[in-house]
């Protein structure tokens, strides 16, 4: 990986310096309409054969989970059909045919359902059957107004004009399509994913959202009869594709999985959206009854006071299911937090070592467990007083917690005893971050007189939480200091 990451940043530096120089370039207005279609073809090529490059890399790679490289794969897919309709429109081009409709629309918008398998088969974190319900229906919500908007400002324009043959079809076909990506916008939005990390799934959606804007631009510039080959659009398309090649390109450098992935993506927008969507949804039903009807004063003011009054009920509702969730996240917080310390327990740590298991088990990855233990503790507490001895026991913990990576858990296993988690580590690995606990913690806890033993246990098939803690605990009897 040390060789391949600085390519990787290249090839991103890359795409993001010829994206800016064509941006450039046509923002002079000065260029050749045949000079930009074959530019701006031979760079979306470019893209799209970098971004399969990239995915197939990530596909082959045995250092990530299968699921990750099945999705990764059907978005590199994705990507080469895209690439595959950007040269047969730079071949129609060339050759003096219309290049729309044609054989490129076909691998256009195979595009789409291929990026949505990939998005949708991404590892979600497993939920219990009502809260995928839920989803299910905020997700519904937030398309059916999706649909609405493209009925009122793409589709019925077309349709009042009536039919016009197999191009508006196709034109119709892409914000159409668009719906399958912004149905995986909104699964990456409500859903937790695991295994993925941040800027992943941030560059990811944002792809999808670049691409779902450039469409909608052209099926509007379309529906106008305006020129659709604009270097607007072409950039739109440009940026989302070089999305998902930062996407892939950080799964690639960090295939760490990411743990407690809930956080990424701000609650507020999570939570928002649902509001957001039918207040639209309201505005543009009231900007379209206005226009239908030859209202009076009276009714008008009467629709406008109306949508005011649903719009205020619906902010209302959000201040308090906002208010619910912080009083519900401090409350499910307290539940896996030990009070004194301000580590986890060990009920969440019974919890996160059954899960480890099955996830070690299931991809076949290494995993270590630290038993840690505080050492001449008791006498410190009978010397000085539980009081100094709760006080050291927390900055104890609070000094473990600069050992470890998002992806350990460390919690307090009852009395002066801790546990670590160390997900994705083999034994020696495990042993240098053991040996760096202990002299640290002896280093710097030396005036009082306590230190650290550690017991470990690697993760072996056929293996259980109790089986492993029996290991740790053994390993820790015969590290403790002989007396």
């Amino acid at each position: 990986m040390s060789t391949a990451k600085p390519f990787i940043v290249s090839l991103i530096a890359a795409g993001a310096l010829a994206i800016g120089y064509y941006t450039f370039w046509t923002m002079g207005r000065d260029f050749d309409e045949t000079a930009e279609a074959v530019a701006s073809g031979i760079l979306m090529v470019l893209l799209n054969l970098a971004v399969t490059g990239l995915c197939s890399w990530i596909a082959a790679s045995r250092e990530h989970q299968p699921q990750i490289r099945r999705s990764w794969l059907l978005i590199g897919v994705a990507a080469l059909s895209n690439a595959i309709a950007e040269c047969l429109w730079l071949y129609y081009t060339l050759a003096g045919l219309d290049p729309f409709p044609s054989l490129a629309d076909v691998f256009y918008l195979a595009f789409y359902p291929l990026m949505l398998a990939g998005v949708l088969s991404l590892p979600y974190k497993p939920m219990q059957r009502e809260r995928r319900m839920l989803i299910g229906l905020d997700m519904t919500i937030i398309l059916a107004v999706c649909i609405l908007f493209l009925w009122y400002f793409i589709v019925a324009p077309r349709q009042m004009e009536g039919p016009d043959g197999l191009a508006g079809v196709v034109a119709l076909a892409y914000p159409i399509a668009d719906l399958f990506i912004l149905t995986g916008i909104i699964s990456i939005i409500q859903r937790d994913l695991e295994d993925v990390g941040r800027l992943a799934l941030i560059f990811l959606g944002a792809s999808m959202l670049f691409t779902t804007a450039a469409d909608v631009l052209f099926a509007y510039l379309e529906t106008q009869g305006e020129d659709y080959i604009m270097p607007s659009a072409n950039i739109l398309w440009m940026v989302s594709f070089w999305s998902i090649l930062v996407a892939g390109s950080w799964q690639k450098m960090y295939p760490t999985p990411i743990k407690a992935v809930a956080e990424f993506i701000n609650p507020l927008l999570r939570t928002a959206l649902l509001y957001v969507a039918p207040a639209l949804g309201m505005g543009l039903a009231f900007k379209s009854a206005v226009s239908l009807l030859d209202v009076n004063t009276r009714l008008y003011g009467t629709l406008l006071g109306s949508f005011i009054l649903v719009a205020l009920v619906l902010f209302r509702q959000y201040l308090v299911l906002h208010d619910n969730r912080k009083l519900y996240r401090k409350m499910e917080l307290q539940a896996v937090t030990d009070a004194l310390t301000g580590v986890y327990n060990r009920h969440h740590f019974n919890e996160a070592i059954d899960r480890e298991i099955k996830r070690a088990e299931r991809y076949d990855s290494p995993l270590t467990l630290l038993l840690l233990d505080v050492d001449n503790f008791k006498n410190y507490n009978d010397t000085f007083g539980h009081l100094r001895g709760d006080i050291l026991l927390k900055q104890i913990a609070q000094e473990l917690t600069t050992f470890i990576r998002s992806t350990d858990l460390l919690a307090r296993f009852g009395g002066d005893e801790f546990v670590i988690i160390l997900a994705e580590t083999d034994i020696v690995n495990a042993q240098k971050v053991a040996d760096k606990i202990t002299s640290e913690i002896n280093a710097r806890f030396s005036r009082e007189r306590v230190g650290m033993s550690i017991g470990m246990a690697v993760f072996q098939p056929g293996m259980n939480a109790q089986s492993l803690l029996a290991d740790a605990d053994r390993s820790l009897y015969h590290s403790k200091p002989q007396r």
